[in-house]
């Protein structure tokens, strides 16, 4: 049974991640909604190209794990001053990442984006929108290790309020440049990546201006991190980073497979991912809360209350995620309407997405619970459960049945449910065992 001051703690911690992963994830449906109103094409390339870029800065998203690990850890030890030494750590690495990253992929990207979908006119829009947020790189990383650090530290409230500037700002520019209002140049899915560019740099300069003038409580960038420390936080970034690409690969493959179905089937998996990420972002924000949580009170040297810290949140996270799927499942066409008014999509659509609704809770539930295991320090058993869930069950099965039998999207988007929902029970299982939080961080 939760006592109220458990779950006090609870919606302490994950009410302000939830808020503002909903204001991130509102950017995305903005995106999404106005982009879908310039039609099926350009829903698709923006579709492909978002997960393109999300698996091009998939290592420097991982940061966000690694310094929120450290960070939560020294809070738990009563350290709060060295916390920070983890968020400088991320930001050097961040730099280093990016730029590596961006000279890697920005050449290659129309070579690339031809291997993700053949379709001419996709192609072209979707290499454009994802050259131009492959500019943003650096300033996700630093984005990501801030958002890492305050959720470690127990103060989710600044990246809270930080990403409900940052999404306002790229829903106004979206508003300007996909059509050209206000004298603005009308530049369609060009617009979209500019926006959101634009968005993120502006974010990471508000960052750094609460750092200097309104967070010097914190000491931020008061100690300089030794090469040890920067080493800490590499050490759990890249499997970590490695975890996010595999999830950003897996989805990006999806996207291949149903470009095999055709362009109509490729807008409809765009929105289904978009409302997707809506209605398990209770689970990412429970997750983090829960990962501060668990490493917490293993600095604290108290790994049963971190054992019972993970199901109690997956228990407050089951429910609110079942209620959430209950209202999908019976709202499903009217919630496609939103984004579109094209009726193939919307029919090819409704039966996937009320079929999420259905099962959403449990997905949920195995996110709380890896998000339970990264911030105890494992993340490598992590990464290993989803390279097998994702390339021993999912893709082979997926590919096969794609390539042979030409089935629905309905079934495709089935075979990608099914799978998250065996990580998740394994992600469970590992945590009963209970061989976590050994690391030593």
């Amino acid at each position: 049974m939760i006592t109220i001051n458990r779950l006090r703690q609870i919606f302490f911690l994950s009410m302000p991640i939830i808020g503002g992963m909903i204001s991130q994830n509102i950017m995305n449906i903005a995106d999404t909604a106005m982009v879908g109103h310039l039609g099926a094409t350009a829903l698709a390339a923006v579709g492909i190209a978002s997960f393109a870029v999300f698996m091009s800065q998939a290592l420097v998203l991982g940061l966000s794990s690694g310094v929120q690990a450290i960070a939560s850890r020294r809070a738990g030890e009563k350290n709060i001053h060295l916390a920070g030494i983890s968020l400088y750590s991320g930001i050097i690495l961040s730099i280093v990442f990016g730029l590596a990253l961006f000279c890697l992929v920005y050449p290659f990207i129309p070579f690339f984006f031809s291997y993700l979908n053949s379709d001419l006119e996709v192609a072209v829009l979707g290499s454009s929108y994802w050259e131009i947020r492959m500019f943003s790189i650096i300033f996700m990383g630093i984005n990501y290790s801030y958002r890492g650090y305050f959720n470690g530290i127990s103060q989710p409230k600044y990246y809270m309020f930080s990403l409900l500037f940052i999404h306002a700002l790229n829903i106004v520019l979206n508003y300007l440049l996909i059509f050209g209002n206000f004298g603005f140049p009308e530049m369609g899915t060009d617009g979209a990546a500019i926006a959101s560019t634009i968005a993120t740099g502006a974010g990471t300069a508000m960052y750094f201006y609460m750092s200097v003038f309104g967070l010097k409580h914190l000491q931020l960038f008061k100690v300089k991190p030794t090469k040890s420390d920067i080493v800490s936080v590499l050490k759990l970034t890249i499997p970590s980073g490695f975890q996010q690409l595999l999830i950003a690969i897996g989805i990006s493959s999806l996207f291949w497979m149903v470009g095999r179905l055709g362009v109509t089937e490729v807008a409809a998996l765009n929105i289904l991912i978009t409302i997707l990420m809506l209605c398990i972002l209770p689970g990412f924000g429970f997750g983090m809360a829960a990962a501060t949580l668990v490493g917490t009170s293993l600095g604290e040297h108290n790994k049963e209350e971190a054992k019972q810290w993970a199901y109690d949140v997956v228990k407050v996270g089951g429910l609110v995620t079942l209620i959430i799927g209950i209202i999908l499942a019976l709202s499903a066409e009217w919630i496609l309407y939103f984004f579109t008014n094209d009726i193939d999509t919307i029919q090819t659509a409704m039966l996937p997405l009320q079929a999420t609704g259905g099962i959403i809770f449990i997905d949920v539930m195995g996110v709380i619970m890896m998000n339970a295991l990264l911030g105890s320090g494992d993340v490598q058993v992590v990464l290993k459960t989803s390279l097998m869930s994702q390339w021993l069950f999912f893709f082979p099965i997926a590919l096969v049945a794609v390539l042979f039998y030409h089935p629905s999207l309905l079934v495709v988007w089935l075979m990608f449910s099914f799978s998250r929902l065996g990580q998740g029970i394994i992600f469970g299982f590992l945590w009963w065992q209970g061989r976590w939080g050994t690391a030593k961080l």
